[in-house]
């Protein structure tokens, strides 16, 4: 049966960014990250966004970053990192921190070895505080954190920020932190299965919009079905299930990241920074044939005297025909006017009659 559609899509950018001199944990939106494999769960800011790191960048088998864009010069970032424990203990598994960072002609220790204040997996995390320094960077405090659990489980968390802004967001780290949950038998069945000998401790350099690393790659940072369309970025109902009733809207929410910016002027002959994005997609059944296609599907161009980066692309597809009952395979492809770079999301939708939400 020959499929037939209407496809709308729109791209809007909304700034929500809060001053890092009265951010608290009590002053922002807080939403709740789940890894895709629910492996672990954590609180992060609004304004803070998540990235799983690339599997040739990765210094252990679950490593995630989360992290805060200041206009200035300021930054913030959290990173998380799971892995079978080369340590019998916490006290040493940090220690290691100390002797690797002090081959660093610029790393002070500011706070030695302590184990009392963090919890990391059910298990006491010890810290260390150090500040650090990279040639033609701004100076950055750095809050290293390890447990290892008595499964031989180890969690490292890397607490960064530059310096002109670590007391203020302490507390927004540490909320971050404390609402770590792990899910130890998952942890576990990926470990047994996916290893990295160890855990190279280094100084991070901090990321640039001219960046070629993962975190700067063109990519979709999270992406999720929703049950309507998404009224700014952040502000979406996330559908509980893949199941669609036959003739009900699939609303993929896309949050993009890694893109570049060209520049325009307006009618006053003002410089304007423009994003511009196209899309294809595909709806294939499980056995790879395609069923229908789209290409070259313009997206609206936003254009701004700021270089926004909270974009987000609401991806409607809409069974003017319903879809036969199944389950199918929808390739979406997002591609940068500016970068001519693509990235594609790969989703498996089933029709039923009785859709589970």
């Amino acid at each position: 049966m020959k499929f037939r559609y209407i496809f709308l899509t729109l791209a809007l950018s909304i700034l929500l960014g809060i001053s890092y001199s009265s951010q608290s944990h009590a002053q922002v939106t807080w939403n709740t990250f789940e890894d895709k494999d629910g492996l672990f769960s954590i609180q992060i800011p609004s304004n803070w966004n998540s990235e799983e790191i690339a599997q040739d960048e990765r210094a252990a088998p679950v490593d995630y970053i989360f992290r805060y864009e200041d206009k200035g010069n300021s930054f913030a970032w959290v990173e998380l990192m799971i892995s079978k424990s080369l340590f019998s203990n916490s006290t040493t598994a940090a220690e290691t921190y100390i002797s690797d960072y002090e081959q660093f002609d610029d790393f002070n220790l500011l706070n030695s070895t302590e184990c009392n204040t963090y919890r990391l997996n059910n298990a006491a995390a010890c810290s260390i505080l150090s500040s650090q320094q990279l040639e033609g960077e701004q100076k950055r405090n750095v809050l290293n954190l390890v447990s290892v659990s008595p499964d031989g489980i180890q969690t490292d968390v890397v607490f960064i920020t530059s310096s002109n802004i670590y007391d203020a967001f302490s507390p927004v780290g540490d909320y971050m932190i404390n609402s770590i949950k792990i899910n130890s038998t998952k942890v576990n069945h990926v470990l047994d299965n996916q290893t990295i000998p160890n855990i190279q401790s280094e100084i991070p350099s901090i990321p640039t919009n001219n960046a070629t690393s993962s975190l700067q790659s063109f990519r979709s940072i999270f992406d999720t079905f929703v049950t309507s369309e998404p009224l700014g970025f952040g502000l979406y109902d996330k559908k509980s299930s893949n199941i669609f009733r036959p003739g009900q809207d699939i609303i993929l929410y896309i949050e993009p990241a890694g893109f570049e910016y060209g520049t325009t002027t307006n009618d006053w002959n003002n410089s304007l920074y423009s994003i511009g994005f196209s899309a294809h997609f595909a709806i294939s059944d499980t056995e790879g044939n395609v069923l229908t296609e789209q290409q070259d599907i313009p997206i609206r161009e936003i254009l701004s005297h700021s270089q926004n980066k909270e974009v987000f692309i609401p991806f409607t597809i809409t069974q003017t025909t319903p879809f036969p009952a199944g389950t199918y395979i929808i390739t979406y492809t997002i591609h940068d006017e500016n970068s001519e770079k693509s990235f594609d999301i790969v989703k498996e939708v089933v029709i039923s009659d009785t859709p589970l939400a």
